[in-house]
């Protein structure tokens, strides 16, 4: 199905569609495209029926984009890439009662998920977890062990359009002169950076870090985080006081405090 919708857009997590009444995920759609990036669909597949059902049984339509694929495109032109609602899906019938099976294409749709996303994540984190922050001096780096408020008033200084093209450059990254909030790669950058800021804070001798299932997991938050700062929008139900830094709503509201996040 074709369209161009004229509806704002968010970006939603599978918490957010799975953990949802009926009610409040059709208000929200009325005013509101919903946009799953590749790591809802990745979620989805490796979910028992029950789960899935409960993750998309109140979604009518939605759109999802595949980031790499935008990352590219600003790659290779140089400019912002402007993620649309003009094609939207819906899921089939057998998605939701439990009869469907990954067929061949959507094998290969998880195998370039893994390829094109989850790789490059763990990449960069096994390369930068090691060294120091790229970009930040000693006093600042020094923050990553202070108190909660040092620490975020750290995390705050990745809003900072400089301070990103300044890593951007550091790391070789195309067009970093150019960088800004409306770049794909400007709010990767963010989200990976504010990533290795907290693992660093967490697993300061590196011991302990998530790993298998669990990294996993937060590797496909990040894709939710960096797609809702685009569009900034996001809706998700990862919210907690106990472990604030590990929470999707707190990184997003630390890099963007005046976008929009909803958790209910």
């Amino acid at each position: 199905m074709h369209m161009n919708s004229q509806k704002k857009k968010i970006a939603v997590d599978k918490s957010y569609s799975q953990g949802t009444n009926h009610a409040r995920l059709a208000s929200l759609q009325q005013e509101y495209d919903l946009f799953f990036p590749s790591a809802f669909y990745f979620e989805l597949f490796n979910d028992p029926p029950e789960k899935r059902f409960m993750a998309i049984n109140g979604v009518h339509t939605f759109f999802r984009p595949h980031l790499p694929d935008f990352l590219r495109y600003e790659i290779k032109f140089g400019r912002p890439a402007l993620i649309e609602s003009h094609k939207a899906l819906t899921f089939s019938d057998a998605m939701k009662n439990g009869e469907w099976q990954l067929n061949r294409d959507e094998s290969q749709i998880l195998e370039k998920y893994r390829s094109e996303t989850v790789q490059p994540m763990r990449n960069f984190f096994n390369t930068l977890i090691e060294v120091p922050l790229l970009g930040f001096s000693v006093k600042e780096t020094k923050k990553l062990t202070d108190t909660d408020e040092a620490f975020c008033s750290l995390c705050q200084r990745l809003q900072e359009p400089r301070r990103i093209r300044k890593v951007a450059k550091l790391l070789a990254i195309p067009h970093a002169s150019k960088l800004d909030t409306h770049w794909l790669q400007f709010r990767r950058l963010q989200v990976w950076l504010l990533q290795v800021f907290i693992l660093k804070r967490c697993h300061p001798n590196l011991k302990g870090q998530p790993t298998g299932k669990k990294l996993e997991h937060e590797l496909h938050d990040l894709e939710y985080i960096i797609l809702g700062l685009h569009l900034d929008a996001l809706a998700t139900k990862e919210t907690s006081k106990v472990h604030p830094f590990s929470s999707m709503s707190w990184k997003f509201r630390i890099l963007s405090p005046d976008s929009l996040l909803v958790t209910s």
